[in-house]
Parts: structure tokens; C-alpha cells; sequence
């Protein structure tokens, strides 16, 4: 079915939301659920319309819709792609998590890379050192899987060939 916060009939004044207003707008909505004495018994997409409608009232399904358009439009941005995902109920929130724990995970191995390579974080590794540090994460995983990741990694690259890896999840320091 619809999830709670897209549940809406009638008419809406869309409003075009930028990426950076999504961004904050999706950070906030995980930093109150992660305060949620009972994040536990409501479903993600019921949190969400209870956030929107605590804090835009009777707005709430266009904020709702503004930003659930908003995860479509940006989901080059991983943190908004699986953002949306999760609050269309396409991706369980459990799933969420060990995503967000994975990335954290890849971009600690790079950086700690980039420091024994450079001696200082230049937030740069070599696209080769950033697939290897993937493939020790995801053993056995299909070539083809990584294919997109890889294409990312190479529209990242510097001027000396080094994928920069903090590109690849940019508003990670905001969620």
C-alpha cells in the first residue's frame, strides 16, 4: 500500500525542494527517530507523517510529497536514494542501518589508506585500493554489482588517477 506520509487525496501546491533542504530535512527526520523512545513500534513511513504533521501541520502532505519527489530527483546522493527508499517501504529500515554502518565502514578503510599512503587524510585513494577495500567487504558479490560503484569512483578521480572517495557519500557528515 501507500505509506502514512503519501497518503493524500486531493489536491497539492507542490513546492520544489532543493537538494540541500532535503538533506537537512531528511538528517532531522533521522536524528528525532533516532530519539524515539518508540522508533520500535511505528513503522518508518508512520514516523515520518507524524514528523511532518508535528511540524508543518496542515502542510504536511506537501512537505511529504516535496520530499519524497526530492529523493527521486537526487537519488545520485546514496543517503537520499535509500532515505527514500526506506519511507516507500522498498528497503526496511533494519536494512537502512547496516548500509549506513557499511559506508561508514568503506570510508574509514579509505581514509585510514589515504593516511598511510599520504601521511594525512587528502581524502583520495587509488580507484584499485577503494574496489579492493569493497571486495574484502562483500566477498563473492557478482562484478556486476560493483560495476556503478566503480562508474562513481571514476567520475571522482583527480588529476593523478586517485578515486576521492568523500565524494562518493557527500552529506555523510550531516546525518
Amino acid at each position: 500500500g501507500v505509506p502514512r506520509h503519501l497518503q493524500y487525496t486531493g489536491l497539492l501546491n507542490r513546492i520544489t525542494m532543493p537538494k540541500e533542504a532535503a538533506i537537512k530535512l531528511c538528517s532531522d527526520i533521522i536524528v528525532q527517530r533516532q530519539a524515539s523512545h518508540n522508533r520500535h513500534a511505528q513503522e518508518f513511513p508512520a514516523f515520518v507523517h507524524a514528523y511532518m504533521t508535528r511540524k508543518h501541520a496542515g502542510d504536511a502532505a506537501v512537505w511529504a510529497y516535496s520530499l519524497d519527489e526530492a529523493t527521486r530527483v537526487f537519488d545520485s546522493d546514496v543517503n537520499l536514494h535509500l532515505f527514500g527508499l526506506v519511507s516507500r517501504r522498498s528497503l526496511g529500515e533494519i536494512m537502512y542501518a547496516e548500509l549506513r554502518t557499511d559506508i561508514a565502514i568503506f570510508m574509514e578503510a579509505c581514509e585510514s589508506m589515504d593516511i598511510m599512503q599520504h601521511g594525512e587524510a587528502n581524502y583520495t585513494v587509488p580507484v584499485a585500493h577503494a574496489v579492493g577495500i569493497l571486495v574484502e567487504m562483500y566477498p563473492g558479490y557478482p562484478d556486476a554489482a560493483f560495476r556503478r560503484i566503480i562508474e562513481n569512483l571514476n567520475a571522482t578521480l583527480t588529476t593523478n588517477g586517485h578515486a576521492h572517495y568523500r565524494m562518493l557519500f557527500p552529506n555523510l557528515e550531516r546525518d
